[in-house]
């Protein structure tokens, strides 16, 4: 049995239950940004704001999107 992406969000989502919170602001860097995503799309009505920081979009590419400045690196 593995253990998936979409595992490990609603595994986040268990901790909000488990402490007793309906709705929260999300921010998620890098890995924690693709989980906020898939926390975002798969319970929409949870998620007050969303905050994604160098983290990849779950969309297909888009060439009219910028890619990152190598200045950042």
């Amino acid at each position: 049995m593995s253990y998936t992406v979409e595992d490990l969000a609603d595994d986040a989502m268990r901790v909000l239950d488990g402490s007793g919170i309906e709705r929260t602001h999300l921010a998620g860097m890098s890995l924690g940004g693709l989980l906020s995503q898939l926390i975002a799309l798969k319970q929409p009505h949870r998620v007050s704001t969303l905050t994604l920081v160098a983290s990849e979009r779950l969309a297909e590419d888009d060439p009219a999107m910028p890619s990152i400045d190598r200045s950042i690196l």
